[in-house]
């Protein structure tokens, strides 16, 4: 392989892992776990799992549950949330509605409705 050829490929290997960064932090899955990390009192530390989008809340609404560390440094247990993010308006930024379980009936009405059954 000639040194014209290998700068090309690597250049090549260059974009599509610029491409899959881009994807992977300005995706709707990365923008919604955005969303919940900016209510918790430790981003840092929250882990995600189930993490999907709601099929009956439309295209934007994402299901799933994060467990982060509280005030006193340890973790609090698996809380589930919805999070719907709304299309921007006229360039404004998107309108975000963010639910987080407070073991009331209300969360789990919205989570029925939106999250259960995928």
């Amino acid at each position: 392989m000639n040194k014209k050829t290998l700068a090309i490929a690597l250049f090549v290997v260059f974009l599509v892992g610029i491409g899959y960064g881009w994807m992977a932090l300005w995706s709707p899955a990365a923008q919604s776990k955005a969303v919940i990390k900016r209510q918790l009192f430790d981003p840092d530390s929250a882990d995600f799992r189930s993490h999907f989008r709601a099929v009956r809340g439309g295209p934007g609404v994402w299901c799933g549950e994060v467990n982060a560390n509280n005030r006193l440094g340890g973790k609090v247990g698996y809380t589930r949330y919805v999070v719907a993010i709304e299309e921007s308006i006229a360039g404004l930024d998107p309108f975000t509605t963010v639910s987080l379980d407070d073991g009331g009936a209300g969360f789990d009405n919205k989570w029925s409705l939106m999250c259960a059954g995928r």
